[in-house]
């Protein structure tokens, strides 16, 4: 129990480390996240194919918003005022920067077709364990269904952890670090499972918007669209950044191929420097 206290006391620190970095350029990386959850709500309302095109679009979206993170890190200042117009109109580009960069489009090709595959996996396994209530689920459905749609639930949600898992430090030891694809996965599911409990903070924090909205569409549907868009353009930059943290505070940028063996306690560093 003391150790998973100390570790999630590490995922509020990486949290409020992501909100000191996000407030250095808050223009350029919440229009980043407005666009971005914007395109993901759009997204949803696809039917069938809007989850695998989430998937598929999520590393290059997060890869943007990363390399932007890296540059706003490095800054070690404010935006001026007399810029903040001008990055607030650049960051639907800085979104999806990744995708006009050659040297990283492979990678984060690859990477958004296992996610694709992975949302796919997770539909499917969801739909044989709780059937059409799975499939209507945002429509309404028997009562006597709900115990297997928690049941589906719970599964689907095991499997995107998973995936996470694998792609939640694989990307910017990709693409910031220039790490190859393979080590780089196997590097970020080992330190995910050393901090499940902090990366938890975490995502939690990112998903609060969209438990929020989805408490508000009892009221109004189009107050909780409205809820989810303004949520995730302070949230999703924010839990970003705190990823960011703590990829800098876990992994070495400056040996990239060393393994991430750093513990919890010399995270401080980096988050006090933020």
């Amino acid at each position: 129990m003391p150790r998973f206290k100390q570790r999630a006391e590490l995922g509020l620190d990486w949290v409020r480390c992501g909100w000191r970095l996000f407030r250095r350029n808050p223009w350029l990386l919440g229009g980043m996240g407005f666009y971005g959850t914007a395109l993901v709500i759009l997204l949803a309302f696809i039917p069938f194919i809007g989850g695998p095109l989430i998937g598929l679009l999520a590393p290059a979206l997060l890869a943007g918003i990363f390399t932007s993170l890296d540059g706003t890190a490095k800054q070690k200042l404010r935006l001026p005022p007399a810029l903040r117009m001008t990055a607030l109109k650049h960051s639907p580009r800085a979104l999806l920067s990744v995708l006009r960069d050659e040297s990283r489009l492979m990678q984060t090709l690859i990477l958004g077709l296992c996610c694709m595959a992975v949302v796919v996996l997770g539909d499917i396994v969801a739909w044989l364990i709780a059937g059409n209530a799975w499939a209507n689920r945002g429509a309404g459905f028997p009562l006597a269904a709900l115990p297997r749609l928690v049941a589906a639930v719970l599964t689907a949600l095991s499997i995107y952890a998973a995936m996470a898992a694998l792609l939640v430090y694989a990307l910017p030891l990709a693409l910031l670090d220039k790490e190859p694809l393979v080590p780089a996965v196997r590097r970020s599911f080992k330190t995910a499972a050393e901090y499940p409990s902090a990366l938890a903070v975490l995502f939690a924090f990112l998903l609060l918007p969209f438990g929020l909205a989805a408490v508000t569409s009892l009221y109004s549907i189009w107050l909780a669209y409205l809820v989810g868009v303004a949520g995730g353009a302070l949230m999703l930059p924010v839990a970003a950044a705190g990823l960011y943290c703590s990829y800098r505070t876990l992994f070495s940028a400056a040996q990239a191929p060393r393994a991430a063996e750093m513990n919890g306690r010399r995270a401080a560093g980096f988050i006090g420097r933020s």
